[in-house]
C-alpha cells in the first residue's frame, strides 16, 4: 500500500473519533449533571477494578495477533489460519478471567456490587473483540465507521432512561451493552472474508505462549492507567476527588485518542516494512509520523489551557469546578502519550523489542505507585495529575533513551519546536480574545474557532508540507471522484 492509502487510514480515524467525540460531547455534560461528581466517582471505581481482569482476558493479545496477521498480510491461508487461533486463545483467557472476576466480588466487601456486575459486560464483549484483525488488514475504514454507528444508537438511551442520579446502573448498562455489541459487530468483514468454519490444525497453545512477551507491558499498562481512580477510591474518604479526575482524564482522553490513533495506523505497515527490511521507506514513515504527532497534539494542548477555566464549569457544570487545575495539569500528556505510543509501536514493538517496552512501562508503573502514595493523600485528584505527568514522562525518557540510535531525535526536536511556537502564538491569540467574548457556548465555540483559524493560517503562511498533505488527502476523499480515488 502507498503512503497516500497510510494517510487515508489515519484520516478514516481521525473523521471516526471526532465524530464519536462529539457524540461524546453531547451526552457528557448531561451525564455530568444527573449522575453528579459522587456517581461519577463510583462508576470510575468501578471500572477500574474491572480493568484489572480485562488486562487477563486480552492477556496482550490484541497487540500480538496484529502484528501476526500483518506479518502476513500478503497470505488470506495464513491470515485465515491465524485468525482462528489467535481468536480461541483469547476466548479461553477471556473465559478464565470472568471466572476470576466473579469469584472475586463473591468474597470481597465492595460496597455497590451491582455496579461491578455491570461493568462486567466490558470482560464478556473482550472474547469478541476482533479489531486486532481489522487493523492488522488495515481495514481501518471498518474500524472508524463502526463506533461512530454504535453512538448514534446508544445516544437516544440515554436522554431517555437516565433522568436522575438513581439511574446510575442504567447508564452503565447501555454504555456497556452498546460496547458489547460494538464488538460483536466487529467481525462482520472477518466472516464476510473467511466464512464462520473454523480452520483446521490449529496450534493454539504456541500463541498463548509466544504471546507472553506482549502479557508483562500490558499488565504494566493496565495497571498504570487504572492505578490512579483506584487509590483515589482507597485513599480518598469519598467519591467526589474520583469524580473530578474522572471528567478530566475523560477530556484527555477524547484528545490523545486523536494522536494514539497515529500508532494504531503505522504498527501494521512499520511491522511489515521491517520484516523486508525496506529502509528508505521506514524512515520516510518514522519521520512524518513524529511530524504529524507534534502538528496535532501541540494545539490541543494549548487549546486546553487556553480555555479550560470556562470549558469545565460550562460543559460539566459548577460542581466540577475542582476539575480544571486536574485538567491543566494532565493537558500535556495529549503531548507525552503520543509520543510514547509512537516511539513504543515504532521503535520497540515493530522491531521485536518488547522486552524494552516492557521495561519502561514497568519503571513508570514504579514511579506512578509510589507518587500516588504521597500525592493522592495530601492533594487528590490534584495530587493523581502530577503523578501521571511525572510517571508518563518517566516512561517517555526510557523510551527515547532505547531508541536513541534507530531515530533522528535531532530532526525531531526541530518539529517539535517549530510546532510548539506555533501552537504558543495561537495560545496568545485564543486568551486574548477572552477579554472581549462573552462567557456563554456560543463565546466559547468562537473563541475555540479564532485558535483553529489562527493555527491554520499560521500553517498555511509557513507552507507546511504535511498540513498541505491533509489537506489534499481530505480533498481527495470528499471532493474527488471515487474511482480517481480508487487509482492514487
Amino acid at each position: 500500500m502507498s503512503g497516500k492509502q497510510l494517510t487515508k487510514n489515519y484520516i478514516y480515524l481521525i473523521i471516526s473519533q471526532v465524530s464519536v467525540n462529539l457524540l461524546q460531547l453531547i451526552t457528557v455534560p448531561y451525564v455530568s449533571r444527573v449522575l453528579e461528581p459522587e456517581g461519577i466517582g463510583v462508576y470510575s471505581y468501578a471500572f477500574a477494578i474491572m480493568t484489572y481482569f480485562s488486562m487477563f482476558a486480552a492477556l496482550g493479545l490484541n497487540y500480538y495477533s496484529q502484528i501476526e496477521i500483518a506479518k502476513n498480510m500478503n497470505s488470506k491461508e495464513m491470515r485465515y489460519q491465524l485468525f482462528w487461533e489467535c481468536f480461541i486463545a483469547k476466548a479461553i483467557t477471556s473465559t478464565l478471567a470472568i471466572i476470576a472476576y466473579f469469584i472475586f466480588l463473591y468474597f470481597s466487601n465492595l460496597p455497590n456490587k451491582y455496579i461491578f456486575m455491570a461493568v462486567s459486560i466490558s470482560l464478556f464483549g473482550e472474547i469478541f473483540n476482533n479489531g486486532w484483525y481489522l487493523a492488522g488488514t488495515e481495514n481501518f475504514k471498518y474500524i472508524a465507521t463502526l463506533p461512530v454507528v454504535i453512538r448514534l444508537g446508544s445516544l437516544p438511551l440515554i436522554f431517555i432512561f437516565v433522568n436522575q442520579k438513581s439511574d446510575l446502573i442504567l447508564y452503565i448498562l447501555i454504555v456497556q451493552l452498546a460496547n458489547f455489541f460494538g464488538n460483536v459487530l466487529m467481525s462482520g468483514p472477518i466472516i464476510k472474508e473467511h466464512g464462520i468454519k473454523p480452520a483446521k490444525n490449529l496450534e493454539i497453545k504456541k500463541h498463548i505462549i509466544n504471546n507472553l512477551v506482549y502479557f508483562i507491558p500490558t499488565i504494566a499498562i493496565t495497571i498504570y492507567h487504572a492505578l490512579d481512580k483506584t487509590m483515589l477510591g482507597m485513599l480518598q474518604e469519598t467519591s467526589i476527588q474520583n469524580g473530578y479526575y474522572e471528567q478530566a482524564s475523560k477530556i484527555i482522553q477524547i484528545l490523545t485518542v486523536i494522536t494514539t490513533s497515529l500508532s494504531l495506523v503505522v504498527l501494521p505497515r512499520v511491522t511489515l516494512l521491517e520484516k523486508e527490511k525496506k529502509q528508505e521507506e521506514l524512515k520516510y514513515v518514522h519521520t512524518r509520523t513524529f511530524q504529524a504527532i507534534f502538528l496535532i497534539a501541540f494545539p490541543l494542548l494549548f487549546g486546553i489551557l487556553s480555555i479550560s477555566e470556562r470549558f469545565v464549569p460550562m460543559f460539566f457544570g459548577e460542581k466540577y469546578m475542582g476539575s480544571v487545575s486536574i485538567l491543566n495539569i494532565l493537558a500535556i500528556l495529549v503531548v507525552i502519550i503520543g509520543l510514547n505510543n509512537l516511539i513504543g509501536a515504532q521503535g520497540l514493538t515493530a522491531r521485536g523489542l518488547q522486552n524494552k517496552y516492557g521495561v519502561g512501562t514497568i519503571i513508570g508503573l514504579m514511579y506512578n505507585l509510589v507518587l500516588n502514595i504521597y500525592f493522592i493523600k495530601n492533594y487528590g485528584g490534584i495530587g493523581a495529575a502530577i503523578a501521571s505527568v511525572i510517571s508518563e514522562f518517566v516512561i517517555l525518557l526510557c523510551f527515547i533513551t532505547f531508541t536513541w540510535s534507530y531515530f533522528s531525535y535531532k530532526d525531531i526536536f526541530k518539529f517539535a519546536i517549530k510546532y510548539c511556537f506555533f501552537s504558543i502564538v495561537m495560545f496568545l491569540a485564543t486568551k486574548e480574545s477572552l477579554n472581549f467574548i462573552d462567557n456563554t457556548i456560543s463565546g466559547l465555540i468562537y473563541i475555540i474557532l479564532i485558535g483553529i483559524f489562527v493555527y491554520t493560517s499560521i500553517l498555511v503562511l509557513a507552507k507546511d508540507k504535511l498540513a498541505y498533505l491533509f489537506m489534499k488527502a481530505l480533498k481527495e476523499k470528499f471532493f474527488e471522484k471515487k474511482d480517481k480515488y480508487e487509482t492514487t
